[in-house]
């Protein structure tokens, strides 16, 4: 961890899926991403496949849940969507949890196809799913 700390001095947003995390906190407990606030991260996203994500920040912690694909085809760089979906969401200006939610539904659909690369869905299909999938979370916050 040492080794790592003048890296993550210039670190914003650090992701990490649960092997990554134990490797470098001792533990896949997504909370134990907490530790690494201290330095430098101003957010850590604990990716964690069909669990959702977990988004740590010294303020608050967020779980965001999975967006559940119709039929698992291959998971390979689901995460890697996620992460760039996420990024994207925030670069357009989406709240934190907005980007979160829209990377959930990317990854989930990215995982819906095969291939690392032809896999990947387009913003155009990604927003229309989030769009219903955030008014669906919404009502049920709700009710």
């Amino acid at each position: 961890m040492e080794e790592l700390k003048p890296i993550f001095s210039h670190v914003k947003i650090l992701y990490l899926n649960l092997r990554e995390l134990e490797c470098l906190t001792g533990s896949k407990d997504p909370e134990s991403a907490s530790k690494l606030l201290q330095y430098g991260p101003k957010l850590v996203i604990v990716k964690m496949g069909s669990k959702g994500s977990y988004l740590v920040l010294s303020e608050a912690r967020i779980r965001v849940p999975p967006y559940k694909p119709k039929k698992v085809v291959d998971t390979t760089g689901a995460g890697d969507v996620f992460a760039a979906a996420l990024t994207a969401g925030l670069l357009k200006g989406l709240s934190l949890w907005d980007s979160a939610l829209f990377a959930s539904v990317a990854a989930g659909l990215k995982v819906e196809r095969k291939g690392a690369r032809n896999g990947i869905p387009y913003e155009k299909e990604v927003l229309s799913i989030f769009k219903e999938v955030k008014s669906k979370l919404e009502k049920e916050l709700i009710t």
